[in-house]
């Protein structure tokens, strides 16, 4: 604790210590002094914060990991959560426990298994947990053998968290360099005035106070606003999922994207939609696809289809309704896999559409190989997926970066400035 405090005031500490290299007068550092006192409490939250979030991320991975391992060997998700809550403490363990006691009431109830993950899944829930906990309600009601698909779901969870791995270190990264260019630009406005002959009095100068003043006071703003902000930021949201990924529905956004492509008029609103919905449904597709897979173990495409609509990704829903619809219309034609999303340039889905359609005339052992393929086809697609979810996330963060150096550019133009024209002057008088 004494260590994360002593961390946590360099900061506020440099931005005092370049006040005085910077040949500020009492007044000005008193404000540098104040607003850098300001930081700490919320630099401390800040600091909590992200801790807490590499808590739940390590408790959300490790309550998968122990959950996969005991259903495989009890194929009882009460037998399988009291595994899990020996094993685990704190408040997930008081998130288990909670679901257990739901499971374990005297009353009947429809979706208890599901009212009882949304336990642990509204303080740990993301899109991976939910679908594991779907799964395992399917495999609880219908039974069969779920081994293979345990297997895809161990390997699907250790995939998730070498992505959570990847993401925080590259917020970091960017962190570091956010960091690194507000220390260099401070550094290069004390240099800059401490270059400066005394005789000319620039840092004297009322202008030269207020703007370095005001510049020092920029910097902590931009380091207390983006240790916060990206304190907050993660690669995907935690808690319950959304109303319309529940129910199968649209969003009003989503609603309105897809209405203008029914514009007749292909303009710049039209394409830029294109490109919009595009990059969603690359975002989400790997998300679907790897929910048919599992459902492709103990169901056909057709069934698997028309079930996985409840829980597809709102992007997916309005596609998967007309797919569906053609699929009742005539259900061994390749026209509807050939129809799906046809208006956007999505080479590689539509590759894997008709790996969906190849598999109806399949036996047991080739459908098998080919759900393979599909796996490895989508996790090519889940990479791609997730490096634009990063680039999308982390996107205003790289720019953020930037800010310090123009802000050292403006102050450094004035305090050029004020020299100049304290030499012209000095030209002027002799």
């Amino acid at each position: 604790m004494r260590n994360n405090y002593i961390l946590t005031g360099r900061m506020p500490l440099f931005f005092i210590v370049t006040a005085y290299l910077c040949g500020l007068k009492l007044p000005v550092v008193m404000i540098v002094g104040v607003c850098s006192a300001g930081m700490v409490p919320l630099l401390i939250r800040r600091r909590n914060k992200e801790e807490e979030q590499k808590r739940k991320l390590e408790d959300s991975a490790f309550y998968m990991e122990q959950l996969i391992y005991s259903f495989r060997r009890h194929h009882k998700i009460p037998a399988a959560l009291r595994d899990v809550s020996y094993v685990t403490e704190g408040n997930l363990k008081k998130r288990i426990t909670e679901a257990l006691g739901k499971l374990e009431g005297d009353f009947e109830e429809d979706n208890l298994f599901r009212q009882a993950f949304s336990h642990v899944e509204a303080q740990y829930g993301h899109h991976l947990m939910h679908v594991l906990h779907v799964f395992l309600i399917r495999v609880e009601e219908q039974g069969g053998d779920c081994a293979l698909a345990l297997e895809l779901l161990l390997h699907q969870l250790r995939d998730w968290k070498k992505n959570q791995k990847t993401f925080v270190g590259r917020k970091k990264g960017i962190q570091s360099r956010l960091v690194l260019a507000i220390i260099l630009s401070c550094l290069i406005c004390a240099a800059v005035v401490r270059m400066m002959p005394a005789a000319s009095g620039v840092a004297d100068r009322m202008a030269y106070q207020v703007c370095t003043g005001t510049g020092l006071v920029v910097f902590q703003m931009l380091y207390i606003g983006f240790s916060t902000m990206s304190a907050g930021t993660g690669l995907e949201k935690a808690g319950l999922p959304s109303d319309c990924r529940k129910a199968g529905c649209e969003s009003r956004q989503m609603e309105k994207l897809y209405r203008n492509l029914e514009s007749p008029v292909h303009g710049i609103r039209y394409w830029k939609t294109v490109h919009r919905l595009e990059q969603e449904i690359n975002i989400h597709f790997p998300e679907w696809m790897f929910d048919m897979i599992l459902r492709l173990q103990t169901e056909n495409v057709q069934t698997a289809v028309s079930h996985s609509l409840d829980d597809a990704p709102e992007v997916l829903v309005r596609p998967l309704y007309q797919l569906i619809k053609m699929q009742q219309e005539d259900p061994v034609s390749i026209q509807p896999y050939l129809e799906f999303l046809k208006g956007f340039n999505l080479p590689e889905i539509h590759a894997v559409m008709l790996q969906l359609y190849a598999i109806n005339d399949m036996g047991k052992d080739e459908i098998q190989e080919q759900i393979y393929a599909m796996l490895d086809q989508n996790r090519h697609l889940a990479d791609a997926a997730f490096e634009m979810k990063t680039d999308s996330v982390l996107s205003w963060m790289g720019m953020m970066a930037a800010l310090p150096m123009l802000v050292s550019v403006i102050v450094l133009v004035v305090n050029l400035s004020l020299m100049l024209f304290s030499f012209l002057g000095e030209m002027y008088r002799l």
